[in-house]
């Protein structure tokens, strides 16, 4: 394809119609496979060029060559290359004014706002915006109008203007909705989810965050699903639940670096750094921080950046090195002030007058915290503005100037309350607009039914009636089963929730011992022993075998859990299945000095049960006891039969029982209620430095009932004892 000139009408045609087929490829996989999409623009750019260079600059070529740039520059975007996306978009934006294509002039506008946007030049990116806005209003394009309202919106949150951000997201929604668009609205619904963390409101921040992940799961925007787990995640960290937000924050990691998204990444390795530190953990903290500031140069995400010189200033300052906590704040001030970022320089101005507090300089923390106040009292932000008057209160009152302590103490309470209350009022604000809006909705439909469409609906109402009465039985009993699911739903999420949790947090210590011993036989290996590298590798070998039981014990309690299990019945010889699983403790009870007993009578004892299910209870429970027996206690396994006229489980006739007592703390009151379920581990701790992961217990219950058998805990003292009952065989 080196000489275009000479090819004939049917392959230059062939040649147009691939341009517009990447193009159009390139432009449905931007956000679902970015990488994939550049590629495609590349090819279709380099296409067109040459039927540019060869056949001349048609207004059909020049298209496809700016509709490549366009996609360029949102690939490069949503992959953080702030520079070659405002490059692409400025290139493509001259040849859509060449050849007036109003509708993706709007989109190339969109892209030049954005990277003036991330890299803090509010002022420029608000001018530009408002372009976009008139632009579309101009030609009538409603759901250009609605993403340059959700724009307008996200520049106004950054720069601190709520009130306005809520107007021009609520704007955008609604306009969105009209045109059908649900990707642009799912973004919508995120950054709501934002405004309403921002201004406090957690119920409300909640619902638009899950209804925005929803939609981005739904649609598949692996991009947009990876931007509301962040939200979601640091949601949890409001509500003080790093857990659940950790787990948020290394979903979303995963997902971006799948996708190639370096700025989302340092956005989140930002928040992990904040976790961690919540969590005690300085190292994990320090790391992530790092990492992070190396991507933030990398993108020039200067705001990220910011955050991430904080977060180093906080570590800084709790390991007592104040010169270096001060020197970061103040570079991450810096950064902030040049932005225009003025929530954050609040942030930055309270962290230095409340470390110089700590300091006893008394002069240099007035400074900062009056200019933090002065800032908040600028903005109107009332609750920043109480938060500045509580610190100077503490302030004055450690320098001993209890008059000045108690003016800003009078002032904090005051505006505090006073923040409270405008919060009741704007609820109640709230529930009187929508109150109105449905008010006048109803008048209008009543005035078009009696002057326009009165006859016409008489003539209904019945037939509607009837067809009423009936669709509301439906209804009912929709509404019956949705309850049920919605139930159902709500308990596995909960449980994924637990299942990602312990997951992470059971494989994450065991990972940071063989990381540590591996570094140090690497580091020190021409010093150390032939018997201390054998002692580091039975530390590596242990724990792997302790991440191998935690995954098997995830991945069996899941597979239990989510398949029905269809046992295969046979007789079982029980006391022949317990002494082979007692034989196979005797390494731990050696290492605890316990002695395991087991009890049988001397006739055989045989169970109709599945062989493989039934050494899977007996393992769990002589686990248990095992793991929460103290040293050189004993643990008894009895077996034993039964003739009742009704059994635990509702059988008549011969039943077998497993009975394995320990001499450990037994069950408390408080954890009965939580004895049998999925991931619940109780007040008891293991005695010999094992973990649990609280599925044994759940394990056995259900393994047990679908062998038709039943399990129950008995009291005794000392310890604690648990009887599995099963059908005894013919």
């Amino acid at each position: 394809m080196d000489n275009l000139s000479t090819m004939n009408d049917s392959t230059l045609a062939a040649t147009e119609e691939r341009v517009h087929e990447l193009n159009t490829q390139a432009w449905e996989l931007r956000k679902s496979n970015t990488q994939r999409a550049r590629q495609l623009a590349e090819e279709s750019l380099a296409l067109s060029k040459t039927l540019i260079e060869t056949n001349g600059e048609s207004p059909v070529y020049k298209q496809e060559l700016a509709t490549a740039l366009l996609i360029l520059s949102i690939c490069e975007f949503l992959l953080s290359g702030w520079a070659p996306a405002l490059r692409w978009a400025e290139e493509a934006l001259q040849y859509f004014e060449e050849i007036g294509n109003d509708q993706y002039k709007i989109y190339c506008l969109e892209c030049i706002v954005r990277a003036h946007g991330t890299r803090g030049n509010y002022v420029t990116a608000l001018e530009l915006a408002y372009e976009c806005l008139d632009l579309a209003t101009r030609i009538g394009d409603i759901e250009a109008r609605g993403r340059a309202m959700n724009i307008l919106g996200v520049l106004y949150w950054h720069t601190g203007d709520h009130n306005r951000a809520l107007g021009w997201y609520q704007q955008s929604l609604d306009l969105l909705r009209e045109s059908g668009n649900r990707h642009e609205m799912s973004e919508v619904l995120n950054n709501l989810g934002l405004v309403y963390t921002s201004l406090g409101d957690e119920n409300k921040a909640f619902e638009y965050c899950l209804s925005g992940l929803l939609t981005k799961k739904e649609l598949e925007d692996k991009l947009g699903e990876s931007h509301a787990l962040l939200n979601i995640g640091n949601l949890y960290m409001g509500r003080k639940e790093p857990d659940r937000a950790l787990a948020h924050y290394l979903e979303c990691l995963y997902i971006q670096e799948e996708l190639g998204d370096k700025d989302g990444r340092a956005h989140t390795l930002t928040n992990l750094s904040q976790v961690h530190l919540d969590l005690g953990d300085y190292g994990k903290a320090l790391e992530y921080a790092s990492m992070c500031i190396d991507l933030a140069h990398e993108t020039g995400n200067r705001r990220v950046e910011s955050y991430a010189l904080a977060t180093f200033a906080i570590l800084y300052e709790k390991q007592g090195q104040n010169e270096q906590a001060i020197d970061a704040h103040m570079q991450s001030l810096a950064i902030r002030r040049g932005m225009g970022y003025r929530q954050g320089e609040i942030t930055s101005l309270l962290a230095l007058g409340t470390l110089y507090t700590k300091l006893n300089n008394i002069e240099k923390a007035a400074l900062y915290l009056m200019e933090a106040l002065s800032i908040a009292e600028d903005l109107e932000t009332k609750n920043r503005m109480y938060e500045a008057h509580e610190r100077l209160a503490e302030m004055y009152e450690q320098s001993g100037n209890s008059r000045h302590a108690l003016r800003h103490h009078k002032l904090f309470a005051a505006l505090q309350a006073e923040v409270f209350t405008e919060q009741s009022s704007t609820q109640l604000r709230n529930l009187q607009v929508l109150y109105e809006m449905e008010q006048a909705t109803k008048e209008a439909e009543i005035y078009r039914l009696e002057n326009i469409e009165l006859a016409a609906a008489n003539r209904e109402i019945s037939q509607q009636k009837r067809e009423l009465e009936r669709q509301a039985q439906n209804i009912e009993n929709f509404n019956r089963e949705l309850q049920r699911k919605n139930t159902a739903l709500e308990r596995m999420s909960h449980e994924k929730d637990e299942f990602f949790n312990i997951a992470v947090h059971g494989l994450n210590t065991p990972i940071s011992i063989i990381m540590l011993a591996v570094s140090m036989i690497r580091n020190s290996r021409d010093h150390l022993s032939a018997e201390e590298i054998e002692t580091n590798l039975g530390y590596i070998e242990s724990t792997l075998w302790r991440m191998e039981d935690t995954v098997r014990k995830l991945l069996r309690s899941n597979a239990i859990e989510s398949t029905p299990l269809a046992p295969h019945f046979k007789p079982v010889d029980i006391q022949l299945v317990a002494e082979q699983v007692a034989e196979e403790y005797q390494s731990r009870t050696e290492l605890k000095k316990l002695h395991l007993v087991v009890e049988a009578p001397s006739s055989d004892v045989i169970a109709l049960a599945d062989p493989i299910m039934i050494r899977e209870i007996i393992d769990h429970l002589i686990s248990n006891a095992v793991k929460f027996s103290p040293h050189g206690a004993n643990v008894y396994i009895h077996i034993s039969e039964h003739m009742e006229e009704q059994s635990r489980h509702q059988l008549r006739g011969r039943t077998v029982r497993i009975t394995v007592r320990d001499e450990g703390p037994g069950i408390s009151k408080q954890d009965m209620a939580r004895l049998f379920g999925r991931f619940e581990r109780l007040s008891a701790q293991p005695t010999g430095d094992e973990h649990s992961l609280g599925l044994g217990l759940s394990i056995v219950k259900r393994l047990a009932e679908s062998m038709q058998g039943s399990v129950w805990y008995e009291y005794a003292e000392p310890g604690a004892t648990f009887v599995v009952e099963l059908p005894a065989a013919e």
